[in-house]
């Protein structure tokens, strides 16, 4: 769909900050990715909220997405 995601350095650090564990490390990562970001960008391409040469970020207090 030729649409830009723009990662952020706060939307980074939100995901060390959810996925990391000092147990278990970083294999929480992998969850949160998936369920605070592929699902909002997945949703949004299901409704056709997205359109060619949209940039595209996810707010990292709320997961929101942001299209520009």
């Amino acid at each position: 769909k030729y649409i830009e995601f723009i990662i952020t350095p706060q939307l980074k650090e939100k995901i060390v900050e959810l996925g990391y564990n000092p147990i278990f490390g970083a294999r929480e990562m992998r969850r949160v990715i998936q369920d605070k970001v592929e699902d909002v960008l997945a949703e949004a391409i299901l409704r056709d909220e997205l359109k060619r040469g949209d940039k595209v970020e996810i707010e990292p207090k709320e997961f929101k997405l942001i299209i520009r």
